[in-house]
């Protein structure tokens, strides 16, 4: 059985591997290979629809997929809270969604961006013409004046730019009443169906 993770192997699938290394899939009889994921790999839901993997972690972007009509079924949401924020450079003085009007913002590929996308859609942001770039997955680019606002996990770049001795703003959907899961486990509708 494989499982596709997300991203890179790191601690947000700890779960995934404590369960390998103690032996618990074992227990259960199944025989797991987890398959890492990355930039090359941003849609593990491909994977999965394909029949390359058994399982696989997405985004709560995921229902998007569903409501599509693709026979895919969630097991479990293992984030009760999206760790995806906007980093902004402190000199920048960018600290609201409002301080964005006019600015450059990097986004992953929807529905992995979902919930940035869901606090600008909100009626009293839809008009700040913020202009959307690819995410470059390198917090440098933000460093560097490539873009205003980097979309990252708030576990992950605060982390690199404190680092750095880099000064930085959060700004997080969950502060606009946007509050997804993250980490959705899922897998095709046949095989949560066989007994």
């Amino acid at each position: 059985m494989t499982i596709q993770l997300r991203w890179l192997h790191q601690f947000q699938f700890a779960g995934y591997y404590m369960a390998l290394e103690k032996g618990y899939y074992k227990e259960a009889g199944l025989d797991v290979k987890l398959l890492e994921g990355g930039p090359s790999a941003l849609n593990p839901l491909d994977e999965l629809m394909s029949g390359r993997c058994d399982f696989a972690i997405t985004s709560s972007g995921v229902v998007i997929n569903r409501m599509e009509g693709k026979p895919v079924q969630a097991v479990a949401a293992i984030m009760q809270t999206s760790p995806i924020v906007w980093i902004t450079l402190k000199s920048a003085n960018i600290q609201t969604v409002e301080d964005m009007a006019g600015k450059r913002a990097m986004l992953m590929p929807p529905p992995e961006s979902a919930e940035l996308l869901t606090v600008l859609r909100q009626d009293q942001y839809n008009n700040l013409n913020v202009e959307f770039q690819h995410t470059s997955f390198d917090v440098e680019e933000l460093v560097r004046g490539k873009t205003d606002a980097y979309d990252g996990y708030i576990s992950n770049e605060p982390y690199v730019l404190t680092q750095q001795g880099i000064e930085y703003n959060l700004i997080n959907p969950r502060d606009y009443g946007v509050n997804f899961y993250a980490d959705v486990l899922v897998t095709r509708e046949s095989l949560a169906e066989q007994p």
